[in-house]
């Protein structure tokens, strides 16, 4: 799936960085990420419990509790608590004119579609109304909207800025554009042929939907996510 393939891509990428500063000591930055804040806390608190407990990790847990490096704490962390270690390292480590802080902004929306994927939630629902939409902000009353650089990849797919209003847009532009970056032209070649026969898919009862404009309109947009991984 397209989600474990980015999770896999963004912790090598993560490692790789992390091994080429000769600055970061791979015990010492999991201190770090530890004493962050709240939510890193929470990420590291939950990581080291999935380590201990989970039968296919527990050794890695014996042999290294109770001080555990980057690298054996990364391969274990949830899509949720490696996007907040790629908060972290861009807060600490790296810079806002860098790839990788462009990369740990999609990361936040991707996780949403993550999410919602793992728990078989429908992503055709809703695409055309108010439910679908960014939510209103309550301190300042008004609708929150797509990051920039959400809207900058949109725009190199084809995708309309409006369209980036409905929040399952947004994160699927984010997703797709965090696949085309952290994964190999093989790998997107065999995503793409999957991509194309759900798009043909679309089409097998096309008379079931061929008013419903929100299905119409996902399906081209579906068709510029794909174009856009071997593009």
């Amino acid at each position: 799936p397209i989600t474990l393939n980015v999770e896999h891509g963004f912790k090598v990428k993560l490692l790789n960085m992390i091994a080429a500063n000769d600055v970061i000591d791979g015990y010492e930055i999991v201190e770090e990420f530890k004493n962050y804040d709240e939510r890193t806390t929470s990420a590291y608190e939950q990581t080291v419990k999935y380590l201990e407990e989970n039968l296919y990790s527990r050794g890695l847990y014996e042999k290294h509790k109770p001080d555990f490096a980057i690298w054996v704490l990364i391969e274990s962390m949830t899509f949720g608590a490696l996007s907040q270690f790629a908060r972290f390292y861009d807060d600490k480590y790296s810079t806002r004119e860098s790839s990788f802080h462009t990369l740990q902004l999609q990361m936040k929306n991707a996780k949403r579609i993550r999410n919602a994927v793992s728990h078989s939630n429908p992503i055709l629902m809703n695409l055309n109304n108010e439910a679908g939409l960014f939510p209103v902000n309550q301190k300042t009353g008004r609708r929150q909207r797509s990051s920039a650089s959400v809207v900058s990849s949109a725009a190199e797919m084809g995708i309309e800025k409006d369209l980036l209003r409905n929040v399952k847009i947004n994160d699927l532009v984010a997703l797709f554009y965090l696949n085309k970056r952290m994964t190999s032209r093989e790998s997107r070649q065999h995503m793409v042929r999957d991509g194309e026969a759900l798009v043909k898919r679309f089409d097998k009862h096309e008379d079931y939907y061929l008013k419903t404009d929100s299905i119409q309109e996902f399906k081209k947009i579906l068709v510029k996510l794909i174009d856009f991984q071997l593009n």
